[in-house]
């Protein structure tokens, strides 16, 4: 395995279930879109075709998990740097 910073977690928003019961989709295409996002998000797979009914959730469903992913990697970085310096106690006698 690579040295890729792996997220063990898919982030699902809120906003998503309003979008899912606005959409008119079948349960089956519901699940076809939420195996799309794992296999792009945990193995990095783009999907060879997106169907029509989904694609324009898959559209904004991307650009989340790609910033979702940004996001965590730069906090990873960051936290590997580790937390701010230690101030020194100055105590006067």
């Amino acid at each position: 395995m690579d040295n890729k910073i792996l997220i063990k977690y898919l982030p699902v928003w809120r906003r998503y279930l309003d979008m899912l019961r606005g959409s008119g989709l079948t349960y089956w295409r519901i699940g076809q879109l939420f195996v799309m996002m794992m296999e792009y998000h945990f193995e990095g797979k783009e999907p060879r075709r997106v169907p029509r009914a989904i694609y324009a959730l898959w559209i904004v469903v991307r650009k989340d998990l790609d910033d979702a992913k940004r996001c965590y990697e730069k906090n990873v970085i960051n936290g590997s740097r580790g937390g701010r310096k230690k101030k020194h106690a100055t105590r006067e006698i």
